[in-house]
């Protein structure tokens, strides 16, 4: 069976389920075993010897309530339970008038007195503010009360009542030979009352109160009520409702101190090993995310290494102050060394610096400090075994509120590749551009050399198709004949030549050796000069 709450209207479900409900918490034999047998023990006693029996019923309640006081004090200023604290306050000072009321019991003989009027009326006394505490009690629930204030209250209302006692002030209780007085009675009725309306309030508290303790408090309460419906009936002291009464009480007391003293006790331990078990849930759940975070980490670690590998670029952190320069295990493989191998710093990386390239490299540091811009520079680096690399490096600084340098972060690249590919780029392009060259010259010495021929060509056709010097059969023609053939297989060689020098450049043809006749290319030039001077 559960607790349940209706969130519309406020409406608490019956007071019997609570208690049911409180009372399944635990089991009921191992609460009531010790009363119970303590009972049997007094009611054998009270056969013997009543008075003996009221003093014990009595002491065993007052124990009680120095025990409520004594725990509850002393754990207020870590449990603040104001609930607890305000019950011990008050049930002390009950307990305390319940002592002098068993040591003014009739037949005690510890005080000087003779009748049994002063007990009953410190009896009233002492349920009276036991109903008054428990109607106040679920007031505090939800505030923070002042210990010494409110057990000093408390003390002052029962010395006062002792006060009007001592002083015949008080209405009298009982009287000798004729039983309790209406005053008595009357008063037992509206502590009845009085105690209904506590029930009423702390059933309507019970959420904060909590169910098991208010299921013990409501049958401690009923109880209490029984047992003052009990004294409402007595003639003698020493009657069968004054020992039913008692009986009572202890029971009402012992469930007072079960719920109050036994479940509060146990609660902190229980809220401990509830938060224990859910720290250790998060802790678990803290550790486990700390292990993903720590495996992401070392998986980033490892991508960015990887890729400063592949991308042979390393990056490092100089505190200028302090002069601590750290270096990622790239930089360390690009100047040849092994990752971490020594501590590095400013003047160990100058070293490495090729000895041309510190001072433009101290310029650019000092010009970017000066001008608080990052800086780009291209500079050497040599490596142990006299190894030569370019590196691009690139960095800016951080300046503190003063304006001071304090740190200063960048990169270094690796670009020798890129270098000399560059450089073989331009080599290329410069050869690219020398053929350019050469084969305008080429076409500018084959444009002449080609007009030289075709000129012949032209000019000796035309003094044939003129027919200059007469009629065909002249021996001139056959001369010039011979000329213009030449100059045709001149034109012709010529055009052999640029076809056999496009294929040599496009590794088409090879050179051969061959025997040249030296006098007729002699003859074949002059002739091809003499046709030009004339």
């Amino acid at each position: 069976m559960s607790l349940k709450i209706d969130p519309m209207n406020g409406a608490v479900p019956p007071m019997p389920q609570a208690i049911i409900h409180g009372l399944l918490q635990r089991r009921l034999g191992e609460v009531l075993l010790f009363p119970i047998v303590l009972s049997v023990l007094l009611i054998a006693i009270s056969f013997q010897n009543f008075l003996l029996f009221h003093t014990l019923a009595e002491l065993f309640a007052i124990a009680v309530s120095v025990i409520m006081l004594t725990i509850a004090w002393q754990t207020y200023p870590y449990s603040r339970n104001a609930f607890l604290m305000f019950l011990a306050c008050g049930y002390f000072w009950v307990g305390a008038v319940d002592l002098v009321h068993t040591l003014s019991y009739k037949g005690m003989s510890i005080l000087p007195i003779s009748d049994a009027n002063p007990a009953t009326q410190l009896w009233i006394i002492a349920r009276y503010l036991q109903a008054l505490v428990l109607i106040l009690a679920p007031f505090v629930l939800s505030h923070s009360i002042k210990s010494v204030p409110i057990f000093l209250a408390f003390g002052l209302i029962v010395m006062a009542c002792l006060g009007l006692i001592y002083t015949d002030a008080f209405p009298d209780a009982f009287i000798d030979g004729v039983g309790l007085t209406p005053f008595k009675i009357g008063s037992e009725y509206v502590i009845i009352a009085m105690l209904a309306v506590a029930l009423g309030l702390m059933a309507k508290h019970r959420v904060a109160i909590g169910n098991e303790v208010f299921a013990w408090m409501a049958i401690s309460i009923i109880l209490t009520m029984g047992a003052e419906l009990a004294f409402t009936f007595y003639v003698s002291v020493y009657g069968f409702s004054n020992l039913i009464g008692h009986i009572f009480k202890l029971f009402s007391f012992w469930l007072i101190f079960v719920a109050i003293i036994r479940v509060s006790l146990r609660e902190p331990y229980v809220s401990l090993e509830k938060s224990v078990a859910e720290r250790t849930h998060h802790l678990t759940d803290e550790i486990a995310e700390r292990k993903r975070t720590a495996a992401a980490l070392v998986h980033s670690q490892d991508s960015l290494a990887n890729a400063q590998r592949i991308a042979m670029l390393g990056n490092w952190d100089w505190d200028i102050p302090s002069n601590d320069l750290w270096w990622s295990d790239e930089i360390y493989r690009i100047f040849g060394l092994e990752p971490q191998e020594f501590k590095a710093s400013y003047e160990t990386f100058l070293e490495m610096v090729h000895p041309d390239d510190r001072r433009p490299l101290q310029d650019a540091v000092a010009q970017a400090i000066k001008d608080k811009k990052p800086y780009s520079i291209d500079h050497r680096i040599v490596l142990r075994d006299g190894t030569e690399k370019i590196v691009h490096e690139h960095a800016e600084v951080s300046f503190d509120a003063a304006g001071k340098p304090v740190r200063m972060s960048g990169t270094v690249q690796d670009i020798s590749e890129r270098k000399l590919g560059e450089n073989a780029l331009q080599e290329a392009k410069a050869e690219a551009e020398a053929a350019n060259r050469s084969k305008s010259e080429f076409l500018a010495l084959m444009s002449h050399d080609l007009r030289t021929p075709l000129n012949s060509i032209l000019g000796f056709s035309g003094i044939l198709k003129e027919k200059t010097f007469g009629p065909l059969g002249d021996p001139h023609y056959n001369d010039y004949a011979d000329y213009i053939h030449d100059s045709g297989q001149l034109l012709l060689n010529l055009i052999d030549d640029i076809l056999d020098l496009a294929k040599v450049e496009a590794g088409k043809r090879e050179l051969n050796e061959e025997a040249l006749r030296l006098s007729a290319t002699v003859h074949s030039a002059i002739t091809l000069v003499q046709q030009q001077a004339t």
